[in-house]
């Protein structure tokens, strides 16, 4: 019962309005028991709007505040109450990163300008209840610069295809994770996030 209320907490089980009329109620499980407690702990028997899930995950790496997100171009603050603590959040920005650094993220990263992220896989249900054989739902959720997040950048794909570049192989690390990296290396600078990425030393000629 605790992960529910946790995850109600921070919004992701609440339809996010917006500007637009359209929103989304989460999908979750009416018996939230032992078992559902168990998947739905890696992401199987839940589903919520890419939107939802970017704003909620926001507040977990900006130092926990709330999140309301707009269409509409302002300079207003749009952080609402503290989530969870500062503290927490610092920790969940270090493990983000140890993903891009050294756990399934690494097609993410992009030197200079300190990613942290996590992937996201998930098989995608057909009818009657069954799953689609090898269909997959991949994501990356990417913050950058992780120390500091100023921007996050969200990638899902439907159904990716593991080509011979990724061994055949289309999890979300070999798929959404690089895109998102491509993402970051383009818009980073267009931003005006800069790269701290020491500079490339060029070996001089002997005279």
């Amino acid at each position: 019962m605790r992960q529910k209320q946790f995850l109600q907490h921070i919004g992701l089980l609440t339809p996010l309005q917006t500007e637009l009329p359209e929103h989304r109620q989460a999908l979750y499980p009416s018996n939230w028991g032992a078992i559902e407690t168990a998947t739905v702990a890696f992401g199987q028997g839940i589903s919520v709007s890419p939107l939802r899930f970017a704003a909620s995950a926001a507040a977990i790496v900006n130092g926990g505040r709330q999140i309301t997100p707009t269409f509409v171009k302002t300079d207003a603050d749009r952080r609402g109450a503290q989530l969870i603590r500062p503290q927490t959040s610092q920790t969940m920005r270090e493990l983000l990163r140890y993903v891009v650094t050294n756990g399934t993220g690494k097609n993410a990263n992009v030197e200079g300008y300190d990613v942290g992220g996590k992937t996201g896989s998930a098989q995608v249900p057909g009818e009657h209840g069954r799953y689609i054989p090898h269909a997959l739902r991949t994501s990356f959720f990417a913050a950058f610069p992780i120390e500091n997040p100023r921007y996050i950048v969200f990638v899902l794909m439907d159904q990716p295809h593991g080509i011979k570049a990724t061994g055949g192989f289309a999890l979300a690390g070999y798929t959404a994770a690089p895109l998102a990296g491509r993402v970051i290396a383009r818009i980073a600078p267009l931003l005006g996030v800069p790269n701290t990425a020491p500079p490339t030393l060029v070996a001089k000629r002997n005279s």
